[in-house]
């Protein structure tokens, strides 16, 4: 049996890094030290997948377990309204206020003051003289200093790029009810393979004999879904779709896969919602995309 260092505690109990876990940790960092810039220009490597704002996260921990699924699908999407200097602002830069997010978010005034209860309670986004910002440990936008890459390698928090055009998109297309069981799509983020966008139980490995990978059953666990409606998950998980270059795409595929540790079937986020990684096309081939 692997020992480990507890990395966090959560709600059931402790989770604990094994050693294997903090191995691939070290190799993920290892592997960015020659790219030490890497993060500083991946703005124009990548702008040919769009723009995007950075999220940051621990491994393999759900995200943002504080607030209400429905929530996390807002505060998501309110993301991608994210400026340079940490608060929301619309498409002419001007402050992006309370009083606006209804109008933004497209709910019902009582699912508005529902959400701000709940985002205001978790800090994750506040107010401070008249503008809303995000939690600049949680979202930021823009190039990241080599120190702040380093100060994220000693305290095990890795970035996923959150696509503004696709989230936008998905929520733009999602009714107000769907958007409990959109959250699930964000909710497993940190369990989502950095280099080939898959559930996994190893979010860090970089060989796909490696990835363990996540079945129906496990995902809905890690995400506190009842798996006696496991039914009705698969139903609803895998309707979202949302345009990208006017093509309709799904925002995850469940689909037969080899060439990972065991054959069957897999989960696959849509990288143009979210990605780590740097393998896109090989993504887009193995989720069907």
């Amino acid at each position: 049996m692997d020992t480990g260092e507890m990395i966090a505690s959560y709600e059931g109990g402790v989770r604990v890094q094994t050693e294997a876990e903090i191995e691939s940790s070290k190799k993920y960092y290892e592997s960015i030290k020659p790219l030490d810039q890497k993060y500083g220009r991946i703005s124009s490597l990548y702008e040919k997948r769009g723009t995007f704002i950075w999220n940051i996260h621990s491994s393999a921990q759900i995200l943002f377990p504080e607030i209400k699924p429905a929530t996390l699908t807002r505060l998501m999407f309110l993301s991608t309204y994210l400026g340079y200097d940490g608060y929301l602002v619309d498409s002419k830069k001007n402050p992006i206020t309370k009083n606006n997010l209804q109008h933004y978010l497209a709910i019902h005034p009582s699912d508005c003051r529902k959400f701000w209860k709940d985002i205001d309670a978790s800090k994750l986004m506040y107010e401070n003289d008249g503008k809303l910002y995000l939690d600049a440990k949680m979202f930021t936008k823009g190039k990241f200093p080599r120190d702040k890459i380093k100060d994220l390698a000693e305290n095990e928090q890795y970035l996923t790029r959150i696509y503004i055009a696709g989230v936008r998109a998905l929520y733009n297309t999602a009714t107000v009810p769907s958007h409990t069981t959109l959250s699930y799509i964000f909710r497993i983020l940190p369990y989502v393979n950095k280099e080939y966008n898959v559930c996994c139980f190893n979010p860090l490995e970089t060989d796909k004999s490696k990835i363990e990978l996540m079945s129906l059953g496990d995902f809905a666990d890690v995400v506190g879904y009842d798996r006696a409606h496991i039914s009705r998950l698969a139903k609803t998980l895998f309707e979202p779709i949302f345009e990208v270059n006017g093509t309709l795409k799904n925002a995850i595929r469940y689909v037969s896969t080899n060439g990972f540790n065991k054959d069957g079937l897999s989960m696959f986020i849509n990288p143009f919602v979210y990605y780590a990684g740097t393998h896109w096309n090989e993504v887009e081939i193995l989720g069907c995309f």
